[in-house]
């Protein structure tokens, strides 16, 4: 059972899961309104508008190839 479970942890990043532009957008309002339900959190609630993030860029799409050893 380990060897399975071991093999599943390896295989799932091999698999490719990427970023897009909606996923990353999603992302970045997740933390917000993190950011806002949490009172000791890293950011005071009157200082989430000053949250920036850089834009998300498609020319920065990264295409490999992955050979397992």
């Amino acid at each position: 059972m380990k060897i399975a479970y071991t093999f599943i942890c390896c295989l799932i990043p091999i698999l490719g899961f990427g970023q897009t532009y909606n996923t990353l957008a999603d992302y970045r309002n997740q933390q917000k309104k993190a950011f806002l339900k949490d009172d000791f959190g890293p950011l005071r609630k009157e200082n989430i508008q000053y949250l920036d993030y850089y834009p998300a860029n498609t020319k920065y799409v990264v295409v490999a190839q992955l050979e397992l050893l």
